[in-house]
């Protein structure tokens, strides 16, 4: 790059818009590099995946065909791991919430910060070296947008206990959720009743257990 720099000149976004003509429309998929994709999808897919690839560099047609291998989508890491999947639905009921409430009212900031928090990435998915499967990655997440629903709670004037029954980690499904000033109570009853979320808050004290199948990962203490 040194060596090149008479001839490479670096514009600001807003420059090259400003100055620079379009060259065309072009539409890009979510997207991350290559292996994380191949970990998004389940390990039959993987392994065709894999050895679809493996024959076209056998057969020296992988460079110039690489453009035509099938998209992965990275959403099917909502698909492959329920745990994902929830901790993203609990974000999205919880800013589109503070959305609504924004058509009403001033949101403060310190809410706004807690829900943006709670959208770090790592958390939902993984890589080699951490990511969805470390519950000390999880847990601030979790905490965060609980610490956002209190404070929308404050906001609002709500009964002391909320039932609503609704398709929470749209699977088709419908949940039961329970929700008040101190706890939220998330069932499943498609899955025998299973309590899926268990949210504990107060001052000081916020954590959340995701519970699907039997199996329990608590997040936070």
């Amino acid at each position: 790059m040194v060596e090149e720099h008479p001839w490479i000149t670096t514009l600001h976004l807003a420059d090259v818009i400003d100055n620079l003509p379009s060259q065309g429309r072009i539409y890009l998929p979510t997207a991350s590099y290559a292996e994380m994709l191949k970990w998004a999808l389940n390990p039959t897919a993987f392994l065709q995946l894999e050895n679809f690839e493996n024959e076209l560099k056998g057969r020296n047609l992988y460079e110039e065909n690489v453009m035509f291998v099938p998209w992965r989508l990275l959403e099917k890491f909502l698909a492959k791991y329920p745990e994902s999947n929830h901790m993203h639905k609990k974000m999205l009921r919880i800013a589109e919430r503070a959305r609504r409430l924004a058509e009403k009212k001033d949101v403060p900031q310190d809410v706004r910060d807690n829900i943006w928090a709670g959208q770090c990435n790592d958390p939902y998915w993984h890589g080699v070296f951490g990511g969805l499967y470390l519950p000390n990655l999880r847990f601030p997440v979790y905490r965060n947008l609980l610490q956002a629903e209190a404070k929308l709670d404050a906001m609002e004037s709500l009964a002391p206990v909320r039932v609503e029954e609704s398709d929470f980690d749209c699977d088709g499904t419908r949940e039961i959720l329970i929700e008040s000033d101190d706890m939220n109570l998330y069932f499943k009853p498609d899955v025998g009743g299973s309590l899926i979320e268990l949210d504990y808050n107060q001052s000081g004290s916020i954590s959340s257990t995701f519970s699907r199948d039997g199996k329990k990962a608590t997040i936070g203490d």
